[in-house]
């Protein structure tokens, strides 16, 4: 009995404790998936998706990559989202989070979405 009473501590101690440890909140996680991807393209369709929660979506034809869906929850950058149209061209560096939008008619403008997480201010605009 005692042989399983140690089995099942080490076990606890391997599996359990390392999971109630602090957690990247979710939108933080996001920024940090998102800063990664280089982007730059053509926006093809713009919409909201009403049955995923309100997401707004872009959907974008790269230049040099596949096609990328982005994905902006509603709230603190509805700005960018009400600014971006169809045909205007996008771009974002990699380890960023400023967005370059440039309309058909010349006229730009650049957005940094740090998607509510304060870690993501450390990022270069």
């Amino acid at each position: 009995m005692k042989t399983f009473c140690y089995l099942y501590s080490f076990f606890f101690l391997l599996l359990i404790l390392p999971s109630c440890g602090p957690r990247e909140p979710s939108v933080c996680r996001i920024a940090r998936i998102d800063s990664k991807h280089r982007i730059e393209g053509v926006i093809e369709k713009k919409y909201v998706q009403k049955e995923n929660h309100l997401y707004r979506v872009l959907e974008i034809r790269q230049f040099e990559a596949k096609n990328y869906d982005f994905y902006l929850q509603k709230g603190p950058h509805e700005d960018f989202f009400n600014f971006v149209s169809v045909n205007d061209t996008i771009r974002k560096d990699t380890n960023s989070l400023t967005y370059h939008i440039k309309k058909p008619d010349g006229e730009e403008r650049s957005f940094f979405l740090h998607l509510g997480c304060p870690d993501s201010l450390a990022l270069p605009r």
